[in-house]
């Protein structure tokens, strides 16, 4: 079953048709627009037990293309660790949808090409990128643009490579941090690019941190926040923490949870 939270505000762009986002699980999201489809770090089903990952149902109707998953054109994976990303899950998903484009970190790619049973079917529809801490590179994809910025891996880790991207479709801008080390000056590439963003998709402790609420609240600047990367165990996090935030924020915690955002309405 499909748990709907409506909300609404106005993009820079003035997109014409709503963005809906459809949560799978940990950072996996779907977002779609009437026309486009892409996938975040929703293709696994090894995690690190710590955290989830997605059901076995689920998997197989992505896997299938079986609605919301169908005709999905871009896949992006932020980095190399199981709770994010699994080669035969990827390759499965890539070999079965012909129209796919994958963009992911170089090590990632690598562990592709190493390892995926059907790798020369789709490899030239796979693009990796191979950043430095700090430089960016923007793709072009059949539904707008996606700007990635190299970080180091929360932990201050070079290794794996994470990528934060910043995707444009239809008009609407949308930001995904994968996991990046949190300190301010990282993100402020992200706003040089001179787009409002939309909805952000940060780590669920973000607005109770005083390095995550500035990152929000003065670098970033969404409209709307979507809190992800909710550990199994919950026994330092209460319901009452996401109560006490405005309504700019969503806790994504169920499977199968979709946000609409809409365009030309004020919340």
């Amino acid at each position: 079953m499909l748990l709907l939270v409506a909300l609404t505000l106005t993009s820079v762009a003035q997109p014409d048709r709503a963005l809906t986002l459809t949560y799978i699980a940990n950072e996996g999201v779907l977002v779609a627009t009437g026309s486009h489809r892409i996938l975040i770090d929703a293709l696994f089903d090894a995690p690190n037990p710590e955290y989830p990952a997605p059901a076995p149902d689920v998997l197989q109707r992505l896997v299938g293309g079986e609605a919301p998953f169908h005709d999905v054109e871009l896949l992006l994976v932020t980095h190399n660790h199981p709770d994010h990303f699994r080669v035969s899950v990827v390759d499965r998903f890539l070999f079965g949808h012909p129209r796919t484009v994958l963009i992911a970190p170089v090590d990632v790619v690598q562990a592709l090409r190493d390892s995926a049973e059907h790798w020369t079917a789709y490899q030239s529809r796979v693009r990796p990128l191979d950043l430095c801490v700090g430089e960016r590179a923007t793709q072009r994809y059949s539904g707008g643009w996606v700007t990635a910025f190299r970080t180091l891996h929360s932990g201050a880790r070079e290794s794996p490579v994470n990528l934060m991207y910043l995707v444009e479709m239809d008009g609407w801008i949308v930001f995904h941090e994968g996991d990046a080390d949190s300190g301010p000056e990282i993100f402020r590439g992200v706003v040089e690019i001179g787009r409002a963003i939309d909805l952000a998709l940060v780590h669920y402790w973000y607005p109770f941190n005083p390095i995550g609420r500035r990152i929000l609240d003065e670098v970033l600047k969404p409209r709307h926040v979507a809190l992800m990367h909710l550990p199994v165990s919950q026994s330092l996090i209460s319901a009452e923490m996401f109560a006490s935030l405005d309504d700019r924020f969503t806790l994504l915690a169920r499977p199968g949870q979709e946000l609409e955002l809409r365009p030309g309405q004020v919340r």
